[in-house]
């Protein structure tokens, strides 16, 4: 019989033929849970709880309980509605459509789902908040992030404007 109270340790491996990357779609079109993952994934069904580290080379799907820690640093991991989390969680993308506490970090994007619920410190590349959903904690984009956004700035006629934006941001270069 299962012990509750004991920590234990998850390695998830990927098949051979796996083709790597997981395709990147946005949050909304996961609503349908672990249906909406490549075949082969894993999950962690609502109704167990997990206490310790989960490392590996799936992506993850949890509508249970996680406490600790989960490294998938090249993968999807999906908080579905009934999953709570408790963890140090590092993947390259983090959907929440449960409830998160701990620290996030994902190289890539943490989307935020409207019935999330995310108490806890982010460190991303991007990051979405649904409109409803309950964000604490503070958000730190990733050092490469900003220098991959293009910012474009038209100005027509506004010389003042165009003084001012330059005031504040003079690394601007603004087209004539």
């Amino acid at each position: 019989m299962w012990k509750n109270h004991q920590d234990v340790s998850l390695s998830i491996s990927t098949p051979s033929a796996h083709s790597g990357a997981a395709p990147s779609s946005p949050a909304h079109e996961l609503s349908a849970g672990p249906a909406a993952l490549p075949r082969g994934e894993s999950t962690i069904g609502k109704g167990l709880t997990f206490k310790g580290s989960i490392t590996g080379g799936n992506d993850l799907f949890i509508e249970g309980k996680v406490e600790g820690s989960i490294e998938l640093p090249d993968h999807r991991i999906i908080v579905g509605c009934d999953g709570e989390v408790t963890a140090t969680i590092a993947a390259r993308d983090v959907v929440v459509q449960g409830r998160v506490s701990g620290k996030v970090t994902a190289s890539g994007r943490v989307d935020v789902c409207s019935t999330g619920f995310v108490s806890c410190d982010v460190t991303a590349a991007r990051i979405s908040i649904g409109d409803g959903a309950f964000f604490k904690g503070s958000v730190d984009l990733c050092e490469g992030a900003m220098e991959e956004a293009v910012f474009e700035v038209s100005i027509v006629d506004v010389p003042e404007l165009s003084r001012a934006l330059l005031e504040l941001a003079p690394s601007l270069q603004l087209a004539s």
